[in-house]
């Protein structure tokens, strides 16, 4: 599960609820990112479920990283203010938009390099009444644009923040649905597989079933061992890709052309 590390100073935020419970601290959050081990587009895969009930189901096992994104965060009276640090140590920011939905939609819209963090500010802005953040990502050890979810990372780790410094008492599912939400606000698309980083280092099973999702934890090997006989499996051959939209067409070449 991702570590978190907190200290608290005794002054509280005046207004509603989730506001005065978000008391002036700060956090330090880490979210890893995450490998997947079986079945990389059985999300998109499963999602087509929600308009035919006759595709089958999709499965994949993933694990979490020990390399992620690391993050100091605090509440912010009426701002999300950003900071990011590249692989290379390169900051970023700070980027500051005003916790209003337009104006986060706006950022979000424009898919740039806040744009992820300002879609699922967004998208718990919308259901729930929270101020801003102030949040610092100090360090990134994971991998950019190297099929180890670092943008889904961002995304979750925006999410837990809202979660923790205003209480919202989201579970880890619910804090998976926001960043995915979230995602989904900008110009860029993601499977549901990618959230998963929200479990943190251990291997999990995911199902996904149109717009529903099953995870186990702790046992998903055992699982598929007694269902159906797998303990592993070699394969020979070569690998088709067909879990991002744009490449579907020419996956579908390669394929008939094997």
């Amino acid at each position: 599960m991702a570590a978190i590390e907190q200290t608290e100073i005794s002054t509280s935020c005046k207004g509603d609820q989730s506001e005065n419970s978000a008391k002036k601290r700060l956090m330090k959050l880490f979210v890893p990112g995450r490998i997947c081990l079986l079945g990389e587009p059985s999300d998109w895969a499963g999602g087509y479920r929600r308009i035919n009930a006759d595709i089958e189901r999709g499965y994949t096992i993933i694990t979490g990283t020990n390399q992620g994104i690391h993050a100091e965060v605090e509440p912010h009276p009426n701002k999300l203010i950003l900071t990011s640090t590249l692989g290379d140590g390169t900051r970023k920011g700070p980027f500051e938009v005003e916790m209003e939905r337009e104006a986060l939609l706006e950022v979000a819209e424009q898919g740039g390099c806040f744009s992820y963090a300002a879609g699922v500010a967004y998208q718990v802005l919308t259901h729930y009444r929270v101020r801003g953040l102030k949040i610092d990502n100090y360090l990134t050890d994971l991998p950019i644009k190297k099929y180890l979810s670092s943008s889904a990372a961002v995304s979750v780790m925006v999410a837990r923040a809202f979660n923790r410094i205003y209480d919202l008492k989201m579970t880890i599912r619910g804090e998976m649905e926001y960043a995915y939400m979230g995602e989904i606000t900008t110009p860029f698309r993601c499977g549901r597989m990618d959230q998963g980083c929200a479990y943190g280092n251990r291997p999990i099973m995911m199902t996904f079933d149109g717009e529903r999702g099953e995870f186990q934890l702790t046992s998903c090997l055992d699982r598929l061992r007694q269902e159906d006989g797998v303990a592993g499996c070699v394969v020979q051959g070569r690998r088709f890709d067909i879990g991002l939209p744009e490449a579907y067409r020419q996956t579908v070449i390669d394929f008939r052309n094997a």
